[in-house]
């Protein structure tokens, strides 16, 4: 492998940039703040992908639902697209990129309109590099809001018979939990590391920026109380872990997520799943679930 060079990147940077139709842009509707601005890390690895398929999109092994933006004039200001490329150019890892490979000579330098066709797509698709979207089925739809506090939620438990299992009772607490105060419903689905694309297992990392392509949600803290309440039939054996921001637990050094299972004793209750566990092909992960993406 041949990395690009200073020169090359700059190039390529120069051609995109001056040659895509930037008033077919909306900020707003191509999520940019939130896909780009605030997850800088992750735009640097679809863009990755983006340059060594020759700045070209094409779509992943997941058969799609075509995905269509309404063009709308006029709806990035010259800032927001300088932060957009600003992002992109620093945090890509530019040698992971091979100019000859890529065929980036032709596909670009050589047909600058092309290129800044298929870069304007990459822009509206929120810069990743899926070129539709999947489509799901609910697993659980629950209405979310309606009990205020952590404290209401654990005498509900109680009264159920519901379990909280041992060190899970400190973050079971409203110092880590924000539960919402406004009522509304939400979809969840539940998918297994290997359906997420990952046979042999993953990382937690690699199981988030998934599910995350495919325009996946992670949950709130929160959501795994009226998920537990709802899903009270849960049969034994079975896990599924909440996908949230982790905690860490500083005295075992382990990552974990809330988990959904049945305890030793049979009875229903969450705990916490240390990262060896959800790693496995097998483990099952809920995200919410996007109105757009539900069948």
């Amino acid at each position: 492998m041949r990395p690009i060079t200073i020169d090359q990147s700059l190039q390529v940077m120069a051609v995109l940039t001056t040659n895509t139709d930037w008033d077919a842009v909306d900020f707003e509707t191509a999520r940019l703040k939130e896909l780009v601005i605030e997850n800088p890390r992750e735009v640097g690895r679809q863009f990755i992908k983006f340059l060594q398929q020759g700045c070209r999109m094409q779509a992943g092994v997941q058969k799609c639902v075509p995905f269509t933006i309404e063009r709308q004039m006029g709806s990035i200001t010259i800032i927001q697209s300088y932060k957009v490329v600003a992002i992109l150019t620093t945090n890509t890892k530019w040698d992971d990129v091979d100019f000859e490979a890529a065929r980036l000579q032709e596909l670009v330098i050589e047909n600058p309109r092309e290129a800044g066709r298929q870069f304007l797509q990459f822009l509206q698709q929120g810069c990743r590099m899926q070129v539709g979207v999947q489509k799901f089925t609910p697993w659980r739809t629950i209405k979310i809001g309606v009990v205020k506090t952590v404290a209401e939620y654990r005498k509900i438990l109680e009264a159920k018979g519901i379990v909280i299992e041992g060190y899970t009772k400190t973050w079971i607490t409203e110092e880590y939990l924000e539960l919402p105060f406004r009522e509304e419903e939400i979809s969840f689905v539940k998918l297994s590391v290997d359906q997420l694309g990952y046979p042999d297992g993953a990382t937690l990392e690699q199981i988030f920026q998934r599910a995350e392509e495919l325009g996946l949600k992670l949950c709130e803290r929160g959501d795994v109380l009226p998920l537990r309440l709802d899903y009270a039939d849960q049969p034994k054996g079975e896990h599924y872990f909440i996908a949230h921001t982790i905690f860490f637990y500083s005295t075992c050094g382990r990552h974990t997520v809330f988990t959904l299972c049945r305890n030793r004793e049979d009875k229903i209750c969450i705990e916490n799943a240390p990262a060896y566990h959800y790693q496995k092909r097998g483990g099952k992960f809920v995200f919410r679930l996007r109105k757009e993406l539900t069948l």
